[in-house]
């Protein structure tokens, strides 16, 4: 499912095991080596927009070694689906405490793994969180 660009979550209540099963999943996709696994480090997610996931994204696929993030959002979007595109593998983004996202970020990265997928790359997200997550996934703007 995470190699063909989709919008997974992992939803359930509160301590039984979602972290866990989601470290294991991402030590085994690197071990694997067929998927570049990404992810948002960003605390503050009620703050967090799709530009921030996009900067999380830029640290982990970029090569260059002092690569600037351009600051315009036209040109940032360009660049990384340059780097989606120029990527042998799909790429695996992780967000956790997804449950705190704004429901407007959540539609714009559904957006953001569609115009990854137009231009050829393969961007899946992966969002963990407490039940309110799947309550605003089945928005009809996320459908």
């Amino acid at each position: 499912m995470m190699r063909t660009g989709r919008l997974v979550a992992l939803s359930s209540i509160l301590g039984c095991g979602k972290t866990t099963k989601l470290q294991r999943l991402k030590q085994q996709l690197k071990q694997d080596k067929e998927i570049i696994v990404s992810r948002s480090l960003a605390v503050n997610k009620e703050g967090v927009s799709v530009g921030t996931l996009i900067t999380a994204l830029f640290y982990d696929l970029s090569t260059e070694e002092n690569f600037k993030l351009p600051t315009q959002a036209e040109k940032r979007e360009r660049k990384l689906l340059s780097l989606t595109q120029k990527s042998p593998k799909p790429v695996v983004l992780f967000v956790h405490d997804a449950h705190a996202l704004h429901n407007q970020t959540l539609v714009r990265l559904k957006r953001l793994i569609e115009v990854v997928r137009q231009d050829g790359g393969i961007l899946s997200v992966v969002l963990a969180g407490h039940p309110k997550l799947k309550n605003n996934l089945r928005r009809p703007s996320l459908e």
